[in-house]
């Protein structure tokens, strides 16, 4: 085989996970995850089940998929954001912008009950990101950095699921603000 005609099949192969991921995030948008099947994927994606069934194992198999690329990104602006020079506010600024690139697919990852996995996974991960963030400010004791970022942490993703589950009154940079200003400034600045 040679270069072009294996360049022509790799975009095939991304054309088609494509359009079964399309389907699936159409459908999703549907209905529960539970009432989705996979010959429903492959009559949105045009294709038939054994198509499906070349890239994917399954249903779960399309959903960790979706899960894994979300935390990527994730991951990615943490990585890029410089918790020494910049300051808190622009952190959950820049979260809010980057959640807004995909915004329904977000959403229908967080309101899925399913998600426990990729909860779990995004708290570890912000939690190792914030106690590198609060360790080397100060010398802080252990237990209550991860006090902190356990609480932390697990506030975003809280507050993050309750807007995406909620109605949504306020722009997702408004929402990111107020969530930022109380983790960074406590109760103490909005009821004291």
């Amino acid at each position: 085989m040679n270069k072009e005609t294996s360049k022509t099949q790799d975009r095939r192969i991304l054309r088609t996970k494509r359009a079964i991921r399309n389907a699936f995030i159409t459908l999703l948008a549907e209905k529960e995850l539970e009432k989705i099947t996979i010959k429903e994927i492959a009559e949105r994606a045009d294709v038939d089940r054994k198509t499906v069934y070349n890239y994917y194992n399954g249903i779960s198999a399309i959903l960790e998929e979706l899960e894994n690329e979300f935390f990527a990104t994730i991951q990615e602006a943490f990585d890029e954001f410089d918790f020494k020079k910049q300051r808190g506010m622009e952190f959950f600024d820049a979260l809010a912008a980057l959640v807004e690139k995909n915004f329904e697919l977000y959403e229908l990852l967080m309101r899925i009950d399913r998600s426990s996995r990729l909860s779990a996974k995004l708290v570890e991960y912000v939690k190792r990101k914030i106690s590198f963030a609060i360790s080397w400010t100060q010398g802080r004791a252990l237990e209550k950095i991860n006090l902190a970022t356990e609480f932390v942490a697990a506030g975003i993703l809280a507050s993050y699921k309750h807007y995406f589950q909620g109605d949504r009154k306020k722009p997702l940079k408004e929402f990111s603000r107020e969530m930022g200003a109380i983790i960074l400034g406590g109760l103490n600045g909005i009821y004291f």
